[in-house]
């Protein structure tokens, strides 16, 4: 049923408003306590550069069907609301326009993330950013007027520092479809040298002011108003202040990821970046690949977008801060292992330099200190190293149940298995099964669970993320239905094995783990036990 709403409380900081649907869609009163409508849970933990999110809404191109559009976190700001820092806008490639706007953003688990917002970008791109509101900033603002932090008025003072006579002051939400009256009224002017206050209610505005002629000396848009503020005209028109600041440094590398279509493993460079007084000025973030002794690692095997002029591996994005004090947390970049130089083998060891600076073509002058990147590299990716080791244990079967590729009952049988040594090198561990003599149960008709000699087993790949990674409770399942030809129980054991992928014999076996096997698909879950 779609019904109408009224605006119980709007918050112009967030430019944010709770409803009350209180009418049916002729217009007569509903109870909005027999509403019965659905409670989405909030997304727990943080929100990273790259995941994905939902958006739901009622765009104009969508003939008034929801819309659903999907897309991915491209960056996270984070600024000091209330004395607390949050998140208070998430970037995103998904579509927003003005008929989502205001809807639904949730992520990959359908868990609520925040709200849809779209905001307009005249003067740079005559056109939309999409971006998104956190629900904790949300959640925030909320618990600021439950303690009576947000007054109910705030004072705007503006300072004339030019030579220009100021006629003309619109003040406006910056979520307003017009600017509304002049400010000045019939008050008179503003003339150099002299001061204008205003009170009005806390929030994020736009300014626009003009000379007596209706011609505009500044648009200021997005001024946090929601303290007392002093503006000043012309120093706030360039948006330059005097502790202009900008800095960047690295955290963490991440090894083995993937990060692009093609699923090439690679690494990433995750970064801390802050930039004070640079709001809606766009900024230039990059990481350098250096030698150990400094010199640029050569870009050959990457496209020019991440070349240098001198031709030195880097990867570079450009950002544009939201607040006047904006950080992102947790930024990262990313290049394939491959794209690093063809002489690059064995174990490899160089480093890497952040850096940031306006995005005005200048040279970029706030770098981070160094950080080390060691990695063995083989001619097609990563290779053991020389103090490599395997082992893997059996520790308990379960009966009577489905696995992930097979829904049919059959057996689960959990493993404990590590590799050292092995970091993104891909790792075959494998079951294999055999009656009490030691003969080879023999495999069905799927070839999935047939050795190269027709016996049963079951085998996956998978890849350490760490130098020494470790699998706890891996379980691996079997349908009752494969042997072939067989009836009633027998006694069985299974070994467990594990190697490299693609070296052939595997050579790391398990001691034995007894059970009885079914032989055919039974109710009786006590045919199939562990034997002794």
């Amino acid at each position: 049923m779609i019904g109408w709403a009224t605006v119980v409380q709007a918050f112009n900081e967030i430019d944010f408003a709770i409803l009350q649907i209180d009418r049916a869609p002729d217009g007569s009163p509903i109870n909005p306590t027999s509403l019965n409508l659905p409670v989405i849970n909030e997304a727990a933990g943080e929100v990273a550069l790259g995941d994905s999110v939902y958006v739901f809404g009622y765009p104009s191109v969508g003939d008034g069907y929801l819309v659903v559009t999907q897309g991915s976190i491209t960056s996270v700001e984070n600024a000091n609301l209330f004395d607390r820092r949050v998140p208070l806008w998430y970037r995103t490639d998904a579509e927003i326009s003005p008929g989502n706007s205001g809807g639904l953003v949730v992520d990959i688990n359908g868990r609520f993330l925040g709200l849809p917002t779209m905001v307009r970008s005249e003067e740079r791109t005559l056109g939309r950013l999409g971006g998104i509101l956190p629900f904790v900033a949300v959640e925030t603002v909320l618990g600021a007027y439950a303690q009576g932090l947000i007054p109910d008025t705030v004072t705007v003072t503006l300072d004339n520092t030019s030579s220009t006579e100021i006629c003309y002051i619109y003040i406006a939400p910056s979520n307003a479809a017009d600017w509304g009256p002049d400010r000045l009224g019939n008050t008179g002017t503003v003339p150099p040298g002299a001061t204008f206050t205003i009170d009005i209610e806390p929030g994020i505005y736009d300014m626009l002011l003009q000379d007596c002629s209706a011609t505009a000396l500044a648009n200021l848009r997005e001024r946090d108003f929601t303290a007392s503020s002093h503006v000043r005209y012309p120093a706030d028109e360039t948006q330059q202040t005097a502790n202009q600041s900008l800095s960047i440094k690295i955290t963490n590398i991440e090894y083995d990821v993937a990060a692009n279509d093609t699923g090439d493993l690679g690494f990433k460079i995750h970064t801390e970046i802050q930039a004070v007084g640079y709001r809606d000025q766009e900024i230039r973030v990059a990481v350098f690949y250096l030698n150990n002794d400094g010199s640029a690692i050569p870009c050959e095997n990457m496209t020019e977008d991440e070349c240098d002029p001198a031709g030195g591996l880097t990867v570079q994005s450009v950002l544009t801060p939201s607040f006047d004090d904006t950080i992102w947390d947790d930024y990262w970049f990313w290049i394939p292992y491959i794209g690093l130089p063809d002489s690059f083998t064995g174990m490899v060891n160089f480093q890497v330099v952040a850096n940031v600076g306006p995005n005005d073509g200048t040279t970029l002058s706030n770098p981070s200190s160094p950080s080390p990147v060691t990695i063995s590299l083989g001619s097609g990716g990563p290779t053991p190293t020389s103090d490599s080791e395997f082992s893997i244990t059996i520790t308990r079967m379960e009966f009577d149940v489905g696995g992930d590729r097979s829904s049919e009952e059959g057996i689960k049988t959990y493993v404990n298995f590590e590799a050292t040594g092995y970091r993104g090198v891909p790792v075959r561990v494998a079951l294999f099964f055999f009656w009490a003599d030691g003969t080879p149960i023999p495999c069905g008709s799927d070839s999935y669970y047939c050795d190269p000699g027709g016996g049963l087993t079951v085998q996956e790949v998978v890849t350490p993320t760490y130098d020494s990674s470790a699998w706890t409770d891996y379980w691996m399942h079997v349908p009752y239905s494969l042997p072939r030809g067989l009836s009633g129980t027998q006694r069985a054991y299974v070994v467990a094995n594990i190697g490299p992928d693609g070296s052939g014999t595997l050579n790391n076996p398990s001691g034995g783990f007894n059970f009885g096997a079914c032989t055919t698909r039974r109710q009786d879950s006590h045919a199939c036990e562990r034997g002794g």
